[in-house]
């Protein structure tokens, strides 16, 4: 499936970084994913029911939250 990725107008920039991945021991990275499901289950199970219409846009409220010109695809 291809990606679509607009040119980057003039006046921007790209830039590129490196960076040295953190050492997490594979037992740590269970044990945060544990905690991670743990607490997600905790949040599901207090929300309230929505429509899939609503949820949609509470994810595209969030993705513009950090990317103002976000546009969901039709």
């Amino acid at each position: 499936m291809a990606t679509f990725r607009p040119p980057i107008p003039d006046g921007e920039a790209v830039s590129v970084r490196t960076f040295e991945p953190a050492t997490v021991s594979r037992q740590r990275k269970l044990e945060i994913a544990n905690e991670l499901r743990k607490y997600f289950a905790e949040v599901d199970a207090a929300r309230g029911p929505v429509s899939k219409a609503e949820a949609e846009d509470i994810i595209t409220e969030g993705m513009r939250s950090v990317r103002p010109g976000y546009r969901p695809h039709q």
